[in-house]
């Protein structure tokens, strides 16, 4: 174990001899002996402090005799009229108050820092889905747990599962699927994808759509960071072609304006569509059901605040699966 020394000289300029040396790892002081001693110097008695105390008077004597030894000085005088401190005793008791005061004052400092830290939680949820929470889960949220401050900040499904990763976020909900070694997860909905289709296309007015009619569209995509935009290719390699892309963004609302512009098809989840600004696009399914599942995820094996897991716990428990 490292010791270390503290050098006590005469003067503060250090120009003379050093007194003594002091080693830090020898103090075993502790604050329940400097309340004993504070008490005793107020009562003048050691029986009269030991019921002020509640403790017994020979446990008492045991620590103001303990800490006397470890300072290797007497600390009262045992008089006529009663206790009396010695010039040792006087100079503790003029350090000892300040000591205790501090140390109450610190503590008081890190529980309220702690309170503050178990009320606030921050969440990450991928575009589109803060919509389906505000209106169906979270006024609940709120109103059971006032006093826990949430922040929600919506981005692409993989940028959200990046902020968790570098903890700049607690919690978050993406589409899956989810890596299980790096987070823990939890399914907290399922939910259609549907294609965003012009009016004046053609195959807006199919009543039962095929494949084939789905291969020789053009399309605008969501950027590569939303899981949708992944799980749409796969379902078209799956089904032998390539879609043709005329527009990749992570702006929903620049995807929309393509579809009103007719220079595409887009694909947004369900719980999006009832957000759809232009009367001349319809939301179609997929001649084959597209189904995301949505999970709640945090990073694994970390300690969590109040605040943290009882918004895991709440969401969990209002769970669509469940």
């Amino acid at each position: 174990m490292q010791t270390t020394y503290i050098f006590i000289y005469t003067n503060i300029s250090c120009t003379t001899n050093i007194i003594y040396i002091f080693n830090v790892s020898e103090v075993k002081m502790e604050l329940k002996q400097l309340t004993y001693f504070i008490q005793i110097t107020e009562d003048k008695s050691f029986s009269k402090a030991a019921k002020h105390l509640f403790v017994t008077q020979q446990a008492l004597s045991k620590a103001i005799s303990n800490l006397e030894e470890e300072l290797d000085v007497p600390l009262f005088n045992r008089t006529y009229s009663g206790l009396e401190l010695t010039q040792y005793g006087t100079i503790l008791h003029k350090r000892a108050k300040n000591i205790i005061n501090q140390s109450v004052e610190t503590f008081d400092e890190i529980k309220k820092s702690k309170l503050n830290f178990d009320r606030k939680v921050t969440i990450v949820v991928s575009y589109g889905l803060i919509q389906e929470l505000s209106t169906n889960i979270l006024p609940k949220f709120r109103n059971l747990y006032p006093d826990i401050e949430l922040t929600i900040r919506d981005h692409p499904d993989l940028i959200c599962e990046h902020i968790i990763l570098d903890s700049q976020s607690d919690l978050g909900c993406v589409v899956g699927p989810v890596d299980d070694d790096l987070f823990e997860s939890t399914l907290l909905l399922s939910d259609d994808l549907y294609m965003l289709i012009n009016k004046n296309n053609y195959i807006s007015q199919i009543d039962s759509l095929t494949i084939n009619h789905l291969k020789n569209q053009d399309y605008v995509l969501p950027t590569d960071d939303f899981r949708i935009s992944n799980i749409f290719k796969s379902y078209c390699k799956s089904n032998g072609f390539t879609p043709n892309v005329n527009f990749v963004s992570n702006e929903i609302s620049f995807l929309q304006r393509m579809v009103h512009f007719n220079e595409g098809i887009t694909i947004l989840p369900r719980h999006d569509v009832p957000q759809l600004v232009y009367s001349n696009i319809i939301p179609v399914k997929f001649p084959d059901r597209l189904n995301l599942q949505i999970y709640l995820v945090r990073r694994k094996n970390e300690t969590y605040s109040v605040g943290c897991n009882t918004l895991w716990n709440f969401l969990t428990s209002h769970s669509q699966t469940t």
